[in-house]
């Protein structure tokens, strides 16, 4: 169950493919897409608890993963939902609250990584009293900029220059030690490659939120994690820069 648009569209097939290929004998039995913004999933549910999933995936953020859980649960659809973005504090666990408990979350960072990393980063982040006033935990696109950014620091010390041909070639295959787990940049096609934490939405336990969050993760290692090189669709070679896209993206980091 997705939002009718690009991402969602590629989200469904990335999930169908890597199901296929994991559950080779998994039956799809519904695929459906609808309006961004949308209200009313009263149809689609209805279809939902017609075709009876084990679980239903969403790419669904923000109002639409509200309204499509909270509408589910209202109808008495109980299957659980696999997300990408039902570890979001600000709208959508809030509001969804106990209708989330049993349903899971996968995505780059999650707050309940016990790596020592991640503890340390957690608790500098809630010493700094100007990082709390904007955000009580450095939640998803936080914890991912924090490591992403660390890691490209790391790179640039690691050349000994801000030269972006050379920055780029010593990242190329780089190894680092993120706050999920090692990180890998991918020479041929400059992504990264790294674990997944993967958690079930459980009662309040007041660590991070005073409302129903993300339990304790079970960690998918980089090779589970990672889709080939061959489906991935890049031809770019390993040394050529037929794409600026690493190149620009370093270009605008280093000016400011």
């Amino acid at each position: 169950m997705n939002m009718d648009y690009a991402f969602g569209h590629d989200a469904a097939k990335g999930f169908i493919r890597r199901v296929k290929q994991m559950v080779p004998n998994a039956q799809i039995v519904g695929e459906e897409y609808h309006p961004i913004a949308n209200k009313d999933f009263g149809p689609y549910i209805s279809k939902m608890i017609a075709a009876n999933p084990e679980v239903v995936f969403t790419g669904n953020w923000g109002v639409d993963l509200v309204n499509l859980i909270k509408q589910s649960r209202d109808m008495g659809f109980k299957a659980p939902f696999m997300c990408y973005y039902l570890n979001d504090p600000l709208v959508v666990m809030p509001v969804v609250k106990e209708a989330g408990i049993g349903s899971w979350f996968c995505e780059a960072y999650a707050l309940s990584v016990r790596t020592p990393a991640n503890k340390d980063f957690l608790q500098r982040w809630a010493a700094k009293k100007k990082f709390v006033e904007l955000s009580k935990w450095p939640f998803g696109a936080m914890g991912k900029a924090y490591n992403g950014t660390k890691f490209l620091l790391e790179a640039i010390k690691k050349a000994g220059t801000t030269d972006i041909p050379t920055v780029i070639k010593t990242f190329e295959g780089m190894r680092w030690e993120g706050v999920t787990g090692p990180m890998v940049m991918r020479a041929e096609d400059h992504q990264v490659m790294m674990p997944l934490p993967i958690a079930e939405i459980v009662k309040t336990t007041n660590e991070f939120y005073p409302f129903p969050y993300v339990g304790e993760p079970t960690i998918l290692p980089m090779e589970k994690t990672t889709v080939p090189l061959a489906e991935t669709g890049c031809t770019r070679k390993k040394g050529k820069y037929k794409s600026l896209f690493m190149r620009k993206r370093l270009e605008a980091l280093l000016k400011t």
